[in-house]
């Protein structure tokens, strides 16, 4: 541990493929996704890309109607819809990426829940599914934002 207090994980080397997308959502670049997420070598460039890969295919399809609209509008693709750009990045691509990332970690979480756990295993499962259902809540509001929707979350107790 550093004296910063954060946990020093260590980022295997770059994958080589970018996953392609639909021609309307833009690609997928794991190496990206890794360093974003903080995704450690415990989890293989296989297993990410296919986390990844399934995400995707998850955000597309809750996307769909939204994307279809805006083909209808005359967008070709999602870097064809207007929007604001923050460091030179629009916000909706922010938010896709944001949305695929955070649901693939989700699914890394849940499938390998002691991948996140530190060496010594000071967390319990029950932090690291909390951290699951974080990357769920952030992905549902990634998306919520790209279609304009209220980020309203309600939990049945």
């Amino acid at each position: 541990m550093s004296g910063t207090g954060l946990v020093s994980i260590h980022v295997p080397a770059d994958v080589a493929e970018t996953i392609s997308n639909d021609g309307f959502f833009p690609a997928v670049d794991p190496n990206e996704a890794r360093k974003a997420e903080r995704i450690t070598d415990t989890i293989t460039p296989e297993r990410l890309v296919y986390a990844l890969a399934n995400a995707m295919m998850s955000a597309n399809l809750t996307l769909d109607e939204w994307k279809q609209t805006q083909i209808a509008d005359g967008y070709a693709s999602l870097a064809d819809v207007p929007d604001i750009a923050i460091g030179g990045v629009k916000r909706k691509h922010r938010l896709y990426l944001r949305a695929v990332y955070a649901l693939a970690h989700a699914d890394l979480i849940e499938r390998y829940p002691d991948y996140s756990l530190t060496p010594a295993g000071e967390r319990k499962s029950a932090v690291v599914t909390l951290a699951g259902d974080d990357h769920y809540r952030n992905a549902h509001w990634a998306l919520s934002d790209i279609v304009g929707k209220s980020r309203t979350t309600v939990e049945l107790i």
